[in-house]
This record gives structure tokens, sequence and C-alpha cells, in this order.
């Protein structure tokens, strides 16, 4: 079992018309040399509307950059309980790294789903992207500033429509990168590249790995960040998912729907067993959390990706059975099925992943994100 992710953090909150989904991807996938701490964290908050902060953090050590990511992930959970503006949120962000130890490039928004739009504050040198419905992209403007502990303290925001089917499209790089941000012309032909290489955008997972590959500097040292932010209202996404009820009968509720769905990608020699991962790890939902449930299926060029979000912060436990017990096989059903498994946080429960190869792919095609990715 693993702590990351292929794509690492997709968060959506159960709020209907506030969901969002996100994914991220790094390259390379570990960087040699300074320390690197990532973050990306959705905090849903009343009436359809969600809180983002995500953001990268570069140290001297692994050490001190995954203490400040730890302080900075706290902060911005103290912003979205209190609810302030994210020009706000990030000047108390930047409060944190009030010294020479790190800096820090991050995002805060709020996306509001009832409006359909997106209040957004940047610190970083690479400004963020809308991609709308149609594919058109839109540098945002304005919301460039240096990155967190630079001193600036000031930041702003930005109003954008933000309807279903729209896209954010955020990098992180390193503050001390030589190569410097793509300037805007490049980045809009980078992103447009990104999708059309990949059949239109319809998967966010290898959208990202052509953007962190395409915008990536050629320091070993330097990692880059791409996430991309979608609005998943419109029912009609490419990445399907569905919430269960946390009733008896929603663990073969959610087996039919996985087997729906792996039937409409024509994977019917994955579908029993990705079916049965899906049923262990909603049943232990049901259990274990007594809530509501989300069940996700991503799909990239070579595996498939299912997803259980639960509100039950604490992390599953891979167990061994006697011979008598009735029960505690769920994890170890799915540590025989899955080619690999893991957790993350989402707040405020987690998310159980698991994944199904399709095809052999190499090593370096794994772009995977670090291990202290959340």
């Amino acid at each position: 079992m693993t702590d990351g992710h292929p794509d690492a953090a997709g968060q959506r909150p159960a709020g209907g018309t506030g969901g969002i989904h996100l994914v991220a991807r790094s390259y390379p996938a570990t960087a040699a040399g300074a320390g690197r701490a990532t973050w990306a964290d959705v905090f849903p908050l009343a009436k359809g509307r969600a809180a983002l902060s995500v953001g990268a953090v570069d140290a001297d050590d692994q050490a001190t950059a995954r203490h400040f990511r730890e302080h900075l992930r706290a902060a911005s959970r103290d912003c979205a309980d209190q609810g302030v503006l994210s020009a706000v949120a990030l000047s108390a962000l930047d409060a944190v790294l009030a010294g020479p130890e790190a800096r820090a490039t991050a995002v805060y928004g709020v996306h509001d789903g009832a409006s359909r739009s997106l209040e957004l504050s940047s610190a970083g040198p690479c400004p963020p992207a809308v991609v709308a419905p149609c594919g058109s992209t839109t540098l945002l403007p304005s919301t460039a500033s240096p990155p967190l502990g630079a001193g600036h303290g000031a930041y702003q925001s930005v109003y954008v429509p933000f309807p279903a089917g729209s896209s954010l499209v955020l990098c992180l790089q390193p503050a001390a990168c030589p190569a410097g941000p793509p300037d805007a012309d490049m980045l809009v032909s980078l992103i447009s590249e990104a999708r059309l290489s990949t059949r239109g955008g319809r998967s966010a997972g290898p959208v990202c790995t052509a953007l962190a590959r395409a915008l990536s500097c050629e320091h070993a040292a330097h990692q880059t960040t791409v996430l991309l932010i979608r609005s998943g209202e419109d029912g009609g996404s490419a990445d399907p998912s569905h919430w269960f009820s946390a009733s008896p009968g929603s663990a073969a509720a959610a087996r039919a729907f996985t087997l729906r769905v792996m039937d409409g990608w024509n994977l019917t020699e994955k579908a029993n067993r990705a079916a049965v991962i899906v049923g262990e790890l909603a049943a232990n939902a049901i259990q274990h959390s007594a809530a509501p449930f989300e069940v996700r299926l991503y799909r990239t060029p070579g595996a498939v990706i299912l997803e259980v979000v639960d509100h039950n912060a604490e992390p599953p436990t891979l167990t061994t059975a006697g011979p008598y017990d009735a029960g505690h096989r769920g994890l170890t059903i799915v540590d025989a099925l899955a080619d690999r498994w893991g957790t993350r946080r989402y707040s405020p429960g987690k998310v159980v992943w698991a994944e199904l190869q399709l095809e052999p792919r190499p090593r370096d095609d794994l772009l995977d994100p670090p291990p202290d990715h959340p």
C-alpha cells in the first residue's frame, strides 16, 4: 500500500452544485536536491460552495518542506472555516512563511456552485488559466504575485465565471527554477496542445501528464506540478461518479454502478475485478462511516482508478483474518485484486483508491506525485 495516488488528490464536496474534481501530476515524479512538499485540499462549505487550497513548498530539505506544508494546510483550513476571501487567505498563508527557511507557490479559491463562479488568488510566477466548456483557454488577469514567504503580504482576488464543464489549470513551479514561467501565449498554446494530444481533454490525468512534461524545468532538482480542477456538476463528466446512502444494499448498488461504467468503457475483462474491489471498499465505508459515500472511476491510457470517498478520517488497516473470522477480509481482497491501492486525506474523511492496470507501461511514464502528496 502507498500513500500517494496516480491522479493525486481528487476532491469533491458532498454539496451537489458545489462539487469540484481535482487531479494533479508532477514531473519528474521525484526530484533530487532541495526538498519539496505539495498539498491539495478542498473544504466543503455551506450552500453548495467549496474552498480550494493547493500549493508547493520548496525548502533546503524534505523535512523542512513537509513541516511548513502542514502549517500551510492548517492555516488554509482555518481560513475556510472563517469564510474569508481568497486574498485574505493568501495573506494568512504568507505569514506562515515569514522567514528565510522556505518559499511556496500557492492558489486559494472559493467555488460557488449556485452562481457558477470562482473567486481566486495566487502566489507564484505562473498565472492560472481557465478552460471553458467549449475548449477556449483564458489566463486570469492580475492574480500572479510573488511566492509565499517573500514578504509580499498583499494579494488580489479575481472573480471568473466557472460553469459546469469548466477547468482551472494551475502550474506550480519552484520559485528558483531558472527557466521561469512560460509567457501567456505559450501557456495557452501548451494547454491546447495537451488537450488535443489526449483526445480533447476528456480525461484529466493525461492532460496533466502532458502539461507537466511540457512545462517542466530542465533542471532535475526542480519539480513541476500541474493541477486541473474541474466543475463536475454536469452529469456528463468523462470521469463517472455516484453518491450512495449508507444502507446495507448500497454496496451491491456500487458494484452494479461499477459494472455499468466498465462495460461502457468496453473493459469487460476487468469489470468483475473492479466491481468486487468497489464493493469491498463500499462495505467498509458503510460499516465505519455510517454516512453517504461516493464512488469515482477514472480511466487513463494504461489504467483504471477506482475511488471510494467516505467521511471517516481513520485510515483502513490491512489485517489477517483468522480461519473462523467471518469478517476483516475486505482489504485482503482489495490487496489481492488491485495492482496498487492506498489512501489519502479528504476533508472531512478520506479517499481509498485502487488501480487496475490495463496494459504494461514504462516506469518513467508513471508520473506519480511524490510520496508526500496528499
